[in-house]
């Protein structure tokens, strides 16, 4: 895959998903960076650092969703994608790097399995 035309679209994904959150939407850079011969995708995220709560708060559920749908894409074309996020348009780059997902096992419970219906 030699040509980014046969990638999805990572930059309109995060743009469309993040936008809204945004108070300061110009401000949203989004660069993608492909290594076609390990089929990986890095993209990165700037903002306006007013933004930073909006977009990272919240215990990052907004960045996990990102996350997510980009791992969703990246999957349907082959590909592994890695989130960098940078805090600060302009100012002292915040560095945030989340790392693929890895299909991990349920987490099993120190509770004792319920008991059966009667």
């Amino acid at each position: 895959m030699s040509d980014t035309a046969a990638y999805p679209p990572y930059e309109q994904i995060v743009g469309l998903l993040l936008k809204p959150f945004l108070t300061e939407p110009a401000a949203l850079r989004v660069d993608c960076e492909y290594l076609p011969t390990h089929a990986r995708v890095w993209v990165r995220l700037a903002f306006a650092e007013t933004d930073r709560e909006r977009v990272v708060g919240g215990g990052n559920r907004h960045l996990y969703a990102v996350k997510t749908i980009l791992t969703a894409a990246a999957r349907q074309a082959g590909q592994t994608v890695y989130l960098d996020v940078h805090g600060g348009v302009g100012g002292e780059p915040r560095a945030e790097r989340t790392r693929p997902a890895v299909d991990k096992p349920a987490p099993r419970s120190s509770l004792p399995p319920p008991k059966p219906r009667r």
